[in-house]
């Protein structure tokens, strides 16, 4: 994946739905540990850890609500929380995660995610 911002299809391969964003990779710790944090605007993130395990987060200081699908090593939804409200001290997966995609509030639902579901992130090409 790129290390900047970059436009990005996501696709849900169980339902077939997709939607695009910019994403954000946070890949290194300073940005995973910022994430969401401050910012005025909602953004979409792909968190990419530096080993499986079932990493928390949380909302502090995030101004608006937003949805996370925690994947697997493999691109499986292993949990989706939509709509996580402002300050929520802590949102755990039930299994462990390699990656998690923080989106604008209602991206779960675009792509129709569900736990089991295999999603694909493609950047997309300049025209």
């Amino acid at each position: 994946m790129p290390a900047s911002p970059f436009q990005a299809r996501i696709t849900n391969l169980a339902s077939g739905q997709s939607a695009s964003f910019l994403l954000e990779p946070a890949c290194s710790m300073l940005s995973r540990m910022r994430g969401l944090m401050f910012r005025q605007k909602p953004a979409a993130l792909l968190f990419t850890f530096d080993w499986t395990d079932k990493h928390s987060i949380h909302s502090f200081f995030v101004a608006y609500p937003f949805d996370a699908i925690y994947l697997d090593e493999s691109g499986a939804v292993a949990d989706v929380f939509a709509s996580v409200p402002p300050f929520t001290p802590l949102l755990a997966p039930r299994s462990p995660v390699r990656y998690l995609l923080e989106l604008p509030q209602g991206g779960a639902a675009r792509l129709r995610a569900r736990i089991g579901d295999r999603i694909s992130i493609h950047a997309r090409s300049s025209p």
